[in-house]
Order: C-alpha cells, then structure tokens, then sequence
C-alpha cells in the first residue's frame, strides 16, 4: 500500500498535489500507518514547497519509536538521518518520497 501511495505522491505535479491530499484517509488506520501516511504527506509537501494539509496535524505521533530495521548497529544511522516528518512522528526510516532502499 505504502509503495503505491509513495510513487503516487512523488509523481504529482504541485498543480495536483493539493488536490489529491486535501483530506485524510476516509478508513481508520492504526497509529503506525497513520503516522507513516501522514510522514509521507508531509514530506511530499516539503518537497513542493507547500504546506501539508491540516489533517495531518490532529494525527499524534506515535508514542514508541519505530524503526525500520531491527538491527541495533543502525539505530544510530537511523535516528540522526531519517528525514523530519518521519522523526516528529517517532519513525526512524532512512528514505522516504522520491527514494526507495
């Protein structure tokens, strides 16, 4: 799902992106995918140089930290270079909208 959405968000042109997230999810999502959506909206949002929509504010961030490995040698990696929407959402990832591991 999360693939799908992401190559979505990173092939809109500024004209449509607005549009297309203006409102959130219209299904309940758990807190990790709300989160991992809002992170995705929120960057797409920084990479066009526009505001995210206000959804994504009245979404909390998780309250434990969730990384995208399990490997303890890369937490470190992962804490200091996960990009900001991610980290304000208590995600630790290492790519993000426009990228893929």
């Amino acid at each position: 799902m999360f693939a799908d959405i992401h190559d979505l968000l990173a092939k809109l042109r500024l004209e449509e992106f607005s549009d297309v997230v203006r409102h959130g999810p219209d299904v309940t999502l758990s807190p990790f995918r709300a989160n991992y959506l809002c992170g995705m909206v929120e960057y797409a949002a920084g990479l066009k140089g526009v505001r995210p929509p206000s959804w994504t504010a009245d979404v909390a961030p998780l309250r434990d930290p969730w990384f995208g490995t399990d490997l303890k040698s890369l937490r470190l990696h992962l804490l200091t270079n996960s990009p900001a929407p991610f980290r304000r959402r208590n995600i630790f990832i290492d790519s993000s909208v426009g990228t893929r591991v």
